[in-house]
């Protein structure tokens, strides 16, 4: 593990300056990326968002824990990204364009109530929900809004949909996956 945030709390909801849904607050403004110090209180969300490497290859997986009984509406939240990321398994299949994750994540988490909160909140939301890798930890195929490319058989891609509440904390998860003419193969 290389890469990537374990962030808490209200510290998980803090917009980062990169494009990505998460990214907190930093230990201070020279380092504005990571946590900053949130003391994990009872309810709070920890979202764990790491990178791993073997033989050269990038794998993105992200976990989300709870300190005791999650505050509202943090478990309900994680429960349905938990159903977007199994919906959207559906749709890893070669010559599907890689926009329609996407597009579906965002109906779904709408559809439950969570659209204001799907991949970011205010101007720092971000219009994807996942992203090729392999040998960097972004590459094509973009699972995004505009990106019509289809997936391909061999492609290596992260899904990760989260849903972000200001003041209050994030939650997701994200696995790797191997696109196969089968379907996904999921790799962590």
């Amino acid at each position: 593990m290389f890469y990537g945030a374990v962030l808490a709390g209200p510290d998980g909801a803090v917009a980062p300056w990169a494009d990505t849904p998460l990214g907190g607050p930093g230990p201070n403004a020279a380092v504005g990326k990571g946590p900053g110090g949130w003391r994990i209180g009872a309810g709070d969300a920890v979202t764990v968002d790491l990178v791993g490497a073997a033989d050269g290859y990038v794998a993105d997986a992200t976990r989300t824990f709870f300190r005791g009984e999650p505050r509202v509406p943090l478990a309900e939240a994680l429960g349905v990204c938990e159903a977007i990321l199994a919906d959207l398994e559906g749709l890893i299949r070669p010559g599907v364009p890689a926009q329609d994750l996407y597009r579906r994540g965002l109906e779904l988490a709408t559809d439950a109530g969570f659209g204001d909160h799907w991949m970011g909140h205010g101007p720092a939301r971000v219009r994807f929900v996942g992203h090729g890798i392999g040998l960097d930890i972004n590459e094509r195929p973009f699972l995004a809004e505009g990106f019509e490319a289809p997936l391909a058989a061999g492609n290596a891609i992260a899904v990760e949909p989260k849903l972000v509440f200001p003041g209050v904390g994030a939650v997701g998860v994200e696995n790797s996956y191997l696109i196969t003419a089968a379907g996904p193969e999921r790799l962590t």
